[in-house]
C-alpha cells in the first residue's frame, strides 16, 4: 500500500487535492475480479482509495489517471460523479466521456 505522502513527493498533484484522503493499493478480491472482467488497470472508488493490478501499482501514468477521477469525485461530489459518468458513459461511450477525457489529459501533466 501506498501512502498519501509516497505520491505526492513523485507526482504532481493539482492544488484542488487534499492529498492526506488519498490511499493506493493492489486489488485483490472482488475489485481485481472486476478490473479482470472489464480489462481495466485501475479504478478509484468512492472512499478515497484507488486500486491497481497487481504489478501496476507503480506506473505514474495510471496512477495520475485514476488520482483525477478521485478530485473529479471531490469536484462534483460522490453521487453526482456516479450519476454523471454512468449516464456520460451511456450517452457519449467510454472513451468519449468527459469524465475519461479528463483523466486522460492529466496522465501527461
Amino acid at each position: 500500500m501506498f501512502c498519501c505522502a509516497y505520491v505526492r513527493s513523485y507526482f504532481v498533484l493539482s492544488s484542488k487535492t487534499t492529498v492526506c484522503e488519498i490511499v493506493i493499493r493492489t486489488a485483490s478480491g472482488l475489485i481485481l475480479w472486476w478490473l479482470r472482467l472489464t480489462d481495466f488497470k485501475g479504478i478509484a472508488l468512492f472512499w478515497g482509495v484507488a486500486y491497481f493490478m497487481p504489478g501496476r501499482e507503480t506506473n505514474e501514468r495510471l496512477i495520475k489517471h485514476e488520482l483525477e477521477h478521485l478530485e473529479q469525485m471531490k469536484r462534483d461530489g460522490k453521487f453526482r460523479f456516479a450519476f454523471r459518468y454512468l449516464w456520460r458513459s451511456l450517452r457519449y461511450g467510454y472513451r468519449n466521456n468527459p469524465y475519461e477525457i479528463e483523466a486522460r489529459e492529466a496522465e501527461n501533466r
